[in-house]
């Protein structure tokens, strides 16, 4: 009674398999498939098919493109070619992707930087293409080479855009395609390294360098070293800010309430007195100063750190309260 139900078992197992047709040929279903000409064939599907047996079975994608056969669709094609293939489940699929060579955006962005080059309008500094359509990308059938020209090209120096149009010699058939955009020039520009605050005197290691779009820069914005180190920061700055020229000054050599020297030169000799600034004064700026001794009022130039050479029309009054002294 055991085997009886044993062999019932296996015999109710292979009735439910599917088989092969008589006369069919097994083959396998390939997992992926990139397809390298625009047919399709049964060796782009299966592997393992009989000498002889391959054939045309559609036009492919587009290059790039892909397209999935399911499991109803790869049954349809065995049977058509008497293949011996079924699915093992609902799942069980193809997917045919067309190679392509790519024209990528980094080369025409290297095309239009030789044209403008080649013209002799590239700006000085470094430079970036932009294009209009920002998902440039050309596909070509993968026999192809990705060889193009770009022809009828234009560049407009003040506004920096361009637009040409793209030809494939490979394929003088294939419409031409526009490419427009706009070339991004960039200037190297100082920032600060760190926060830094009021009355600070810039010095080198306060900068840092930085790449910006010249369409960022203001006329106010100090782009020169020399214009920078030096300069004493009129108010607090953050780490990464431009220097403006409204944010910095010459260095204060004299500030107001603090002990400077009065000094006067005449050809038979040099006096200096003691007084206290009444303002703050840069290198050759003129400032009020009290004279100490005759508590006198008067005007003179910065001349160098607490030091100020008094004017002509003041000489009197210096001369006048030395001899007071």
């Amino acid at each position: 009674m055991m085997r009886f139900s044993l062999y019932g078992f296996l015999a109710l197992i292979l009735v439910t398999l599917p088989l092969p047709c008589l006369g069919q040929e097994a083959v396998m279903l390939r997992p992926a498939r990139s397809v390298e000409n625009d047919i399709i064939r049964l060796s782009d599907v299966f592997e393992g098919l009989p000498e002889g047996k391959d054939a045309d079975i559609a036009i492919a994608p587009a290059p790039g493109k892909s397209v999935t056969y399911n499991a109803r669709i790869v049954v349809n094609v065995a049977k058509q070619h008497n293949l011996a293939w079924q699915p093992q489940s609902q799942a069980d699929q193809i997917v045919l992707t067309r190679a392509a060579t790519h024209i990528t955006p980094a080369m025409i962005q290297k095309a239009v930087l030789a044209k403008i080059q080649d013209e002799s309008r590239l700006p000085s500094g470094s430079t970036e293409v932009v294009f209009d359509n920002k998902h440039l990308d050309i596909l070509l059938p993968s026999e192809h080479a990705p060889s193009f020209s770009l022809v009828n090209f234009s560049y407009d120096q003040t506004s920096h855009r361009f637009r040409a149009a793209l030809s494939l010699p490979a394929m003088p058939q294939a419409p031409t395609q526009t490419v427009s955009g706009r070339l991004i020039v960039k200037k190297t520009v100082p920032v600060l390294a760190g926060r830094l605050t009021m009355g600070t005197v810039i010095g080198t290691r306060d900068l840092n360098w930085i790449e910006v779009p010249e369409e960022q820069l203001n006329n106010d914005i100090l782009t020169q070293v020399d214009s920078i180190v030096g300069q004493e920061l009129r108010r607090d700055q953050a780490e990464g800010d431009f220097i403006r020229t409204r944010d910095v000054v010459p260095p204060r050599l004299v500030t107001r309430g603090s002990l400077v020297t009065l000094k006067i030169e005449t050809p038979m000799m040099l006096i200096t007195t003691q007084g206290r600034a009444l303002q703050d004064g840069a290198r050759n700026e003129a400032v009020r100063v009290k004279n100490n001794q005759s508590n006198r009022i008067v005007e003179g130039i910065v001349e160098a750190d607490g030091v100020i050479r008094v004017t002509t029309l003041q000489r009197v009054a210096v001369l006048d309260s030395a001899k007071e002294e």
